[in-house]
Order: C-alpha cells, then structure tokens, then sequence
C-alpha cells in the first residue's frame, strides 16, 4: 500500500500493510526529490538564458 496518498488526517488505510517497509519508502521519496531538485535547477537555468537572450 502506497502511503504517499494519506495526506490528510482522515484518510487513514482501512487496514494496516505489516509488509510496509517505510525506510525503503522514504529513501525512494529522497531520491525522487533530489533528481526532480536537479531538473528544477536546469530549467531554472534555462529560464535564466532565454530571458538574457530576449533581453529581459
């Protein structure tokens, strides 16, 4: 069971997944921020360029 959807108080797993291994899960959470923290960086640098380029 994905947890990442529980955002809210209320929305509680109707049964608990003893399977659910929740290290594993955050390193996963982790990475994906880092690599979209990349992304974000270049296109912020491109942005950057483009509006050198057109004067701005």
């Amino acid at each position: 069971m994905d947890y990442r959807h529980y955002w809210y108080v209320d929305m509680v797993p109707e049964e608990i997944d003893k399977d659910f291994d929740f290290e594993e899960t955050m390193r996963a959470i982790h990475a994906e921020i880092n690599e979209m923290n990349t992304v974000a960086v270049e296109l912020a640098a491109t942005i950057k360029n483009n509006l050198e380029e057109l004067g701005v």
